[in-house]
């Protein structure tokens, strides 16, 4: 059997029978029978109005792919989607972009006390600006201050002192490489450990 070989269906709503491609079935079509049952505007208004109720449907509706002119009730957005999307829950950009920013954005205070929830031996110097501004720190273990990336810190970035990631000077590269073999001598500028001259 193939796609172009009818099958006998049955509609789950109304039980009736018939035969169908099933290339047709794939595209969507369903129910002759229901098929016939046009929603109008006024039936897609009031399924709308309780499955997405910020939305003000303007337009008229023609069916669930084709969009319909809507307006956002929170904002005065003037939308066009489709009514499948808005049955979906779909709705305005704008308002569902400044909720998403409410969530991810923080106040000074909430950032530091997430910082101490997570118990991480830091202390905050500076201000909190956002999650990609750095912002001053000290390490509550050896008193060393650094700029941190918040969302590093927040994702386990330690002090890099203590952690042995921080980057030495020139000045701390020749006294530390004299400790250990006071028979080399720099005679290029250090930049950093994984810099060869």
């Amino acid at each position: 059997m193939g796609a172009n070989v009818k099958v006998l269906c049955s509609c789950n709503k109304d039980f009736y029978q018939w035969n169908a491609l099933p290339s047709h079935l794939l595209k969507g079509h369903g129910c002759p029978k229901c098929a016939n049952k046009v929603k109008t505007t006024e039936d897609f208004i009031r399924e709308s109005e309780t499955k997405n109720p910020a939305i003000k449907i303007l337009g008229k509706y023609i069916n669930a792919t084709t969009k319909i002119e809507c307006k956002c009730k929170q904002c005065g957005e003037i939308l066009n989607i489709t009514p499948n999307a808005l049955l979906a829950g779909k709705g305005c950009y704008n308002c569902n972009m400044s909720r998403h920013i409410q969530n991810i954005t923080k106040t000074h205070e909430q950032f530091v006390e997430e910082i101490r929830r997570k118990n991480l031996n830091v202390k905050i110097l500076g201000k909190y600006k956002n999650s990609k501004t750095n912002i001053l720190c000290e390490c509550n273990n050896c008193k060393y201050t650094w700029n941190a990336n918040p969302s590093g810190l927040l994702n386990g970035t330690k002090c890099p002192k203590c952690a042995g990631t921080m980057h030495k000077t020139h000045d701390e590269f020749v006294n530390k490489l004299y400790e250990i073999n006071p028979n080399i001598i720099i005679l290029d500028n250090y930049i950093n450990a994984n810099v060869k001259h």
